[in-house]
């Protein structure tokens, strides 16, 4: 399972910390493109519990666990287009419908959590509670089965998002270091 610490799942890369020296930028890059892309490639289902905003690349993260389980006071989405800074639509196609994911892409709207679980972006609302319950279920299967099943996603994203993943981080590596 996979939450934030405080009342905050993950508010995305905090863009006052990118100045300074290149070798810094650079190092602040090469770990948030590590943290994608080892959530992406996991090879055990992994439960998203967004105990609170999910923003921009915390809005990412959670879309590329294989469950979501947000708290009534959660709320997600990808407000960074404001910024000129486009949003993972990769992390969108991996989770939801093409037209919900091209909308939330576009808009930068963000959702409620009851609107999240009626759009399909969350699978139930609840305490940690619900998000461990949901774990416990998934660990509870065969493992063999449930092997299998997480090899089958993880083959289904390299013949569709995974490649778009890793087209976008060098898009990000390139606009944030020049």
């Amino acid at each position: 399972m996979l939450t934030g610490a405080g009342t905050a799942f993950c508010s995305g890369m905090d863009v006052t910390q990118f100045g300074g020296e290149r070798p810094h930028k650079e190092e602040l890059l090469a770990s948030s493109v590590a943290c994608f892309e080892a959530i992406a490639r996991f090879p055990k289902p992994l439960v998203a519990y967004v105990n609170g905003p999910a923003i921009a690349g915390g809005f990412a993260i959670a879309l590329l666990c294989d469950i979501r389980v947000a708290a009534l006071e959660a709320r997600m989405g990808f407000p960074e287009l404001g910024r000129h800074i486009p949003p993972s639509y990769a992390a969108a196609r991996a989770a939801l419908p093409d037209a919900l994911a091209r909308e939330l892409c576009l808009t930068g709207r963000l959702l409620s959590a009851g609107e999240a679980r009626e759009l399909g972006v969350v699978s139930d609302i609840g305490g940690p509670g619900a998000a461990l319950g949901m774990a416990a279920q998934i660990a509870s299967a065969p493992p063999s089965a449930t092997r299998e099943v997480k090899r089958r996603i993880l083959l289904d994203g390299e013949r569709s998002w995974l490649p778009l993943l890793a087209e976008e981080m060098a898009a990000l590596q390139a606009a944030l270091l020049g």
